[in-house]
């Protein structure tokens, strides 16, 4: 899965969490989403691979039974609904 950045009209990122205006309205994220917001490239896209990385690296990996990946797709597929991410 590959995402990019939606059509953010404004971010504001304070004390590890952000706050993003996305077609109308205010949507803020927490500190696992704002790590991969930030991760994700203005211009371009990444990898699922790429942002999950990411989030071990900043937040360790999740205790067992948990999977970083699964973890990671699930945050990113509600950043996808609400048209913080765009997948393709």
């Amino acid at each position: 899965m590959r995402v990019r950045r939606g059509e953010l009209l404004d971010a504001l990122v304070a004390d590890g969490r952000a706050a993003v205006f996305v077609r109308g309205q205010v949507v803020v994220l927490s500190e696992m989403a704002t790590v991969i917001l930030t991760a994700t490239p203005v211009t371009g896209s990444t990898t699922l691979e790429q942002l999950t990385a990411t989030v071990v690296d900043e937040f360790g990996p999740p205790a067992p039974p948990l999977d970083a990946l699964e973890l990671t797709r699930a945050q990113v597929v509600e950043l996808v609904e609400h048209h913080v991410l765009d997948a393709g």
